[in-house]
This record gives C-alpha cells, structure tokens and sequence, in this order.
C-alpha cells in the first residue's frame, strides 16, 4: 500500500504540521517587541498557516523518498531509550531486560 494511504503517514504529517504552526506563532509574537493586544493577529495567523501548509506539502513530497512516513529519515531505526538491566547494571540502553524499580532500589 502506497504510504499516501495509510492514516499513520497522515497522523504524522499533520502532526509535524501542526507543530510547525506553533513555532511559527511563538516566532512570530517573539518577534515583536510589542504587547499582545498590539499585535496583527490576523498576519500572524496568516504566515504561521502559511508554514504549516509548506510542512503538510514537504511531508507529502517526501513519502515517496522516506521509507515509513513523512519524514526522509527512515523512523523504523529511532527507538525509544529505555531503562535496561544491561552490562552496564542498569542504566539507559537499548537491550537487555526491563529494570524492576523493586530490584533497582535494592
């Protein structure tokens, strides 16, 4: 199935879209050395949607180069750091057993 299709590629992308959106509005309104009720709300909302659009259009041009989703890294090799009872009697890592808090505290 084509990764356009799949309500994953979708969720991402307009939850990169949205993210977009807000660092745009945080931008902006930081950029003005002004107060709030001073601000051109309806050009800021304006050029923040104008970003988030650019984002939803960017994901959607690169889920034909990324292998998983809207993104041209390859998502499926980004794990979670998890707490493990590793080599390392433990700490973060990425194998070995789940830490029982229990047994951690000892």
């Amino acid at each position: 199935m084509s990764t356009l299709l799949t309500s994953r590629f979708w969720v991402a992308a307009v939850e990169r879209s949205i993210k977009t959106w807000a660092q745009s509005m945080v931008a902006l309104i930081g950029a003005n050395a002004v107060a709030v009720t001073d601000l051109d709300w309806l050009q800021l909302f304006a050029v923040s949607g104008t970003a988030a659009v650019v984002s939803l259009l960017t994901s959607v041009a690169s889920a034909g180069i990324g292998p998983h989703g809207p993104s041209l890294a390859d998502e499926s090799i980004i794990e979670p750091l998890r707490m493990t009872t590793g080599p390392d009697n433990g700490t973060a890592a990425h194998a070995g057993e789940p830490i029982d808090p229990d047994k951690a505290l000892g």
